[in-house]
């Protein structure tokens, strides 16, 4: 194996220890990857540098250039499942729940779903895909109606004073 002096650190090391580097004469970069590591983390610290990058990704261009590669890149197969096998795990799936039912996110949620771009949005993507959540919501009914009527249940039990209100209010129109 080729061996090769880090300008920095000043130890011999394998050639597989640095990075390429094309425009270097041997193909290679003068420092190893550990001093480059170290040397961009303390690097990018730097309060004007971190006002540089966060203004960059700000950039709409930036923004718009990210989605499209993040769309290509979680249609992968191998990135889907590993995904899938990622967030399916109970913990995550606890950590998720957790992070749901905290009061600052729930109200932030709310505060987001009463924007009117985003009821638009809703109302939007439902009239789209109207019979594809009609099905999936009467496969779900035949899958689990044991399931449903205890949620419902629960959730009378939890909501007893509004649901009264609101039959109450049914029968007078009624």
């Amino acid at each position: 194996m080729k061996k090769k002096k880090c300008f920095n650190c000043k130890k011999l090391l394998d050639v597989s220890l640095f990075y390429k580097n094309k425009s270097r004469s041997i193909g290679i970069g003068a420092w190893c990857k550990e001093c480059t590591r170290e040397y961009n983390r303390s690097y990018c610290k730097k309060p004007e540098v971190k006002a540089k990058i966060q203004e960059y990704n700000q950039r709409s261009d930036v923004k718009k250039h990210r989605r499209r590669y993040m769309k290509i890149y979680r249609n992968r197969p191998e990135v889907k499942k590993r995904f899938k096998e990622y967030y399916n795990k109970p913990r995550m799936k606890l950590k998720r729940k957790e992070y749901r039912n905290r009061p600052e996110v729930k109200a932030k949620r709310k505060e987001y779903l009463k924007r009117p771009e985003v009821k638009a949005r809703k109302k939007e993507i439902y009239q789209k895909n109207k019979k594809n959540i009609k099905k999936v919501i009467r496969a779900h009914k035949k899958r689990d109606p044991e399931k449903i009527k205890e949620a419902k249940r629960k959730y009378y039990q939890n909501h007893k004073f509004e649901s009264l209100q609101r039959i109450r209010e049914w029968e007078r129109k009624n």
